[in-house]
């Protein structure tokens, strides 16, 4: 038979899921499987807990307290370093891109060498690497970035 997966608190202590075999008050085991029911759960401590709830807000997180879950608002200082290492995820990104198109750079200068058709315009590319520069003095809210577009030049 199939075990119970519902999640139970202990005489209040932090939800889990049962164990194949569950310790009981008098010293003996229960087994866990689909027969087994609340009330004889309950009279051995082990209270069947709702599902965790969720929470959208990032300043907020979900913690067992009192036998309960509840929900509680970060700290100052915890909301600060959510945001710094939001910052340093777009830091991170926005680097990437960068590097994505620094060959355009290399193909350009050989290109001019070479007295060549330029295929990218070069103001546009440098528009485009200063505005990811510039991304993070430019934007307040870093979970709702607006990303600079590089316009692809088509195949000349």
């Amino acid at each position: 038979m199939q075990p119970n997966r519902n999640y139970y608190s202990y005489k209040g202590g932090y939800p889990k899921l049962l164990p194949d075999l569950i310790p009981t008050e008098s010293g003996n085991y229960l087994t866990n499987d689909i027969n087994l029911s609340e009330k004889i759960l309950e009279d051995n401590g082990y209270i069947k807990i709702p599902d965790k709830p969720k929470t959208s807000d990032r300043f907020s997180y979900v913690t067992w307290q009192d036998g309960n879950w509840a929900i509680k608002e970060m700290s100052d200082e915890d909301k600060q370093n959510v945001l710094n290492g939001q910052w340093e995820r777009i830091r991170l990104e926005r680097d990437t891109f960068i590097r994505g198109v620094n060959w355009r750079y290399e193909r350009h200068a050989r290109l001019e060498r070479l007295g060549l058709q330029q295929i990218d315009n070069i103001i546009e590319l440098d528009s485009y690497i200063q505005a990811l520069a510039d991304l993070p003095q430019t934007q307040n809210e870093p979970f709702n970035i607006k990303w600079p577009y590089y316009q692809e030049p088509e195949n000349k």
